[in-house]
């Protein structure tokens, strides 16, 4: 179960020879509910061992090799699995309104450009949709 928890029930077959189908019913099943959490617990225990041996190591390596690199992404990616483990993100995304600090003139501005586009943009998809080649007006009928 272990193996299932951290790498899939494929690695877990894989490497204990049970079927697959098995593993992904124990994975799925009730009755090992608890087993599946003590696993969990279990495996983010000893991923957090190794990321702290991977952080020392790296500091090791911070002044005696020119292998930083590969120690560096081995302990990221333990870094990962540990944190997908505890249900952590794994990565992080941010946003900032530049609007917020613009005057009444740019935002104007900026509301003039971007009407613009959108006028330019569906000019062109009424163009492409009618078979007219871009920049040409229709015919006078």
């Amino acid at each position: 179960m272990g193996i299932a928890v951290v790498d899939g029930a494929s690695a877990a077959s894989e490497a204990t020879g049970i079927p697959r189908e098995t593993v992904q019913t124990w994975m799925q099943s009730p009755e090992f509910a608890e087993l599946r959490q003590r696993t969990r617990e279990a495996a983010t225990d000893e991923l957090w061992a190794i990321v702290q041996k991977g952080f020392r190591r790296v500091g090791e390596l911070l002044t005696g090799t020119d292998d930083l690199q590969k120690t560096a992404v081995a302990t990221a990616i333990v870094t990962d699995k540990m944190l997908l483990l505890r249900g952590e993100a794994t990565s992080r995304y941010e946003s900032k309104d530049l609007t917020k600090e613009f005057d009444d003139h740019e935002l104007d501005l900026l509301r003039s450009a971007i009407e613009r586009e959108d006028s330019e943009r569906a000019a062109e998809e009424v163009a492409v949709a009618s078979g007219r080649p871009q920049g040409t007006a229709p015919a006078d009928g």
